[in-house]
């Protein structure tokens, strides 16, 4: 049994929105009078301090029909005491939902004057979805939900949510560049808590993020190389050799399983340094040339120190013997001709081995930027030591699948389908750009990881779900239009 189809996150197509709300429309009214802005920073500060705004109420309760009351129709206009309606109606839903735990509700409601604030500086906020303002609460309360309080992710969630709230009430004046900063300081937060809540998942992205940094490197190195031969006269096979085989060898000796650029030689037959496995290729590409008597004599002394760099290459990817023995018989047999005189292949114009090693000279230059800027690949497959991808590929174009994967994010509450019941999880892992996704699941240690279109696939068929079905901002505007179809604004 499996569950049916729904929509993206399973939220209906007409859910309301400030977009549709004529009572909401505040794009275009001027932002609030420095005396309303100089007032509201004075509340402020005294939120700050952990002092309520009324003395009746304390000060985890909401204080912004307080501070309409207090400010009186005389030093606002009636466009700002609908916004401070409208303000204060959402965070009475954000105190109040059950979806978020009390604490960490609390917490949260610490931003209601500085959210005013900002709402008052940018009337617009209301209907502007990427607000920074907007868009830390939405990632606070979506964080929050699924979360247990009392064990050890929530209580550190819930100090840094206090945290943030905090520095926002002590240094927030009127730019709101500070929302962007605590956002990012959260999402760093959450990816770095989530990373290593356990050894079995900080193990597992390690190693996935390894795997996909040396597919960079791959694709990266296939690139150049590509590059420095086209314009050569090379024999076929060789050029297949270097494009499938010996560019897995450099790759190899960047991504850890070598020694890198910085050791001359290596430790064991078996090991080359990025600078051995560069430096042999003008020495093979040149050794497959017709040549004269002098150069078959230096090509002589070359053959034993290529062969055995070669077949050290070969044994550190684990190159299979019937592959490794059909590239040695390859290359044996070009040169046994070369040196009998007798070789076949025209090489047009050749060039010396100085030539060969100055045209390849910049190749380890351009390896070592490329290690450095080795990141998360958005297409290596995974690896079948890692774990295994779940569900099958989807046929969806990409923008389909931004649709279904735009509200999945680090730290992301969900419900999978495990055969008879859904089980809770959160997003722990996503890839630089977001091709692979890994969640934990609740009771069980092993990560389960999806590519893009595998979770797209899922989040469609409703095998994975998303607990919020809105983000908290939307759940308050939704509500508050259940309890009034349109908000006026009271007489002066």
């Amino acid at each position: 049994m499996r569950p049916k189809s729904a929509a993206p996150n399973d939220i209906a197509v007409d859910t309301p929105s400030l977009d549709d709300q004529s009572a909401f429309a505040l794009e275009g009214f001027p932002a609030a009078s420095p005396l309303l802005l100089a007032k509201l920073h004075e509340y402020q500060e005294i939120a700050a301090r952990g002092q309520a705004i009324d003395g009746v109420m304390s000060s985890d309760q909401n204080q912004l029909f307080a501070v309409r009351e207090g400010l009186g129709a005389q030093k606002t206009t009636p466009l700002e005491r609908v916004t401070i309606d409208i303000v204060a109606s959402l965070f009475s839903f954000i105190l109040e939902d059950e979806q978020i735990p009390p604490i960490l509700r609390v917490h949260i409601g610490r931003l209601q004057i500085p959210f005013l604030k900002a709402a008052m500086l940018a009337p617009d906020l209301l209907r502007q979805e990427d607000h920074p303002a907007r868009q830390l609460l939405n990632r606070m309360g979506s964080l929050a939900i699924g979360v247990d309080a009392s064990e050890p992710i929530g209580r550190a969630l819930g100090d840094e949510i206090a945290r943030l709230s905090g520095r926002i009430l002590i240094e927030f004046n009127e730019d709101t560049e500070i929302f962007s900063t605590c956002l990012h300081e959260l999402d760093n937060f959450i990816a770095r808590q989530l990373r290593h809540a356990d050894t079995e998942t900080a193990s597992s992205i390690e190693e996935i993020e390894q795997d996909e940094a040396s597919a960079r490197l791959l694709d990266d190195s296939s690139d150049a190389l590509r590059l420095l031969l086209s314009p050569l006269p090379i024999d076929a096979r060789i050029v297949d050799f270097v494009m499938l085989t010996w560019v897995r060898v450099l790759t190899s000796t960047m991504d850890g399983n070598g020694n890198g650029t910085g050791s001359d030689a290596g430790s064991s037959p078996a090991t080359l340094s990025t600078r051995q496995a560069c430096a042999l290729l003008p020495n093979l590409l040149w050794s497959v040339q017709d040549k004269n008597a002098d150069e078959r004599s230096v090509l002589l002394r070359l053959l034993p120190g290529l062969i055995k760099d070669l077949k050290s290459g070969m044994e550190m990817i684990g190159l299979p013997a019937d592959q490794s023995t059909q590239a040695l018989d390859n290359l044996f047999d070009m040169h046994s001709r070369i040196l009998r005189g007798t070789m076949a292949v025209d090489n047009g114009d050749r060039m010396s081995l100085e030539q060969f090693q100055q045209h390849f000279s910049v190749l380890p230059s351009q390896l070592d930027g490329m290690q450095a800027d080795a990141g998360i690949d958005d297409t290596a497959a995974l690896p079948a030591r890692q774990p295994g991808i779940a569900g099958e590929e989807a046929d969806l174009r990409p923008e389909h699948e931004s649709d279904w994967l735009a509200a999945v994010k680090v730290g992301t509450s969900i419900e999978r389908w495990a055969e008879v019941d859904y089980k809770p999880g959160r997003l722990v892992w996503a890839s630089m750009n977001r091709t692979l996704f890994m969640f934990k699941m609740e009771m069980d240690s092993k990560p389960v990881v999806y590519s893009a279109a595998s979770l797209t696939k899922a989040l469609r068929e409703s095998s994975v779900r998303l607990i919020e079905y809105a983000s908290v901002f939307d759940r308050a505007v939704e509500s508050l239009l259940i309890e009034t179809e349109n908000i006026e604004p009271r007489p002066a």
